[in-house]
């Protein structure tokens, strides 16, 4: 019996190229709304229909359900990792506060290295402040103080 193709070089790199072409989407819809989306349909719809056309163009290798478990997992990943903790809280402080933040150091914040730490410090600092009874506009002040420097 043969095995099908899981972890096949082009399930990756499909996964990877409809991760970073989806990130952006998933950027804007949550700064914009404030809901992230981790894109894994769009990408299982997107793999599913370029591999099953290159199939019928190209004689290219049948595309497998486990390929488009692999790919579809990928681009999620690199969809969502970027709006870990930090795109819905941002919508979340301009509704408690009626205040936007500037979108220019907040693009170069986003774009940083230090992302992910930024992140942890807002959950920690958050959480900190909901424990000890702080009001919510309190909490959101704090963290754009965070933001400020």
């Amino acid at each position: 019996m043969a095995t099908e193709r899981e972890l096949s070089p082009r399930a990756l790199a499909t996964g990877l190229v409809l991760g970073a072409a989806l990130t952006p989407c998933n950027v804007y819809s949550g700064l914009k709304i404030g809901w992230s989306f981790n894109m894994s349909i769009a990408a299982l719809l997107a793999g599913l229909a370029f591999w099953r056309a290159a199939e019928r163009a190209a004689r290219a290798a049948p595309w497998t359900i486990k390929e488009s478990n692999i790919c579809q997992t990928a681009a999620s990943a690199a969809a969502s990792i970027i709006s870990g903790g930090l795109v819905a809280p941002i919508p979340a402080y301009t509704l408690i506060t009626g205040r936007a933040f500037d979108p220019w150091p907040l693009a170069a914040g986003l774009l940083e290295r230090r992302a992910p730490s930024l992140a942890a410090r807002f959950t920690v600092a958050a959480a900190a402040g909901l424990v000890a009874g702080e009001s919510l506009v309190g909490v959101a002040q704090s963290l754009a103080g965070m933001v400020r420097g």
